[in-house]
């Protein structure tokens, strides 16, 4: 059990957890009925299509402009 008492608790995916942003998933998932992990699979899904679009972008820009893509 994570002990959200503490100042910042690291998880098991290396990610540091505030209260707050404990808290703020706490109450989006109280007031949409879910999970806690369904919100954050929801928002981690989000942030990955988000970055998916932008790493598009850059790819149909490079095209464009005839550079070559970054590798990362």
């Amino acid at each position: 059990m994570v002990n959200w008492k503490e100042e910042r608790k690291t998880s098991r995916f290396g990610l540091a957890v505030t209260d707050e942003m404990y808290e703020q998933v706490k109450a989006l998932a109280a007031e949409h009925e879910a999970s806690i992990g369904e919100v954050v699979r929801a928002a981690v899904s989000l942030f990955l299509s988000s970055e998916s679009i932008k790493y598009r972008q850059e790819s149909i820009k490079n095209v464009q402009t005839g550079r070559k893509r970054k590798s990362k």
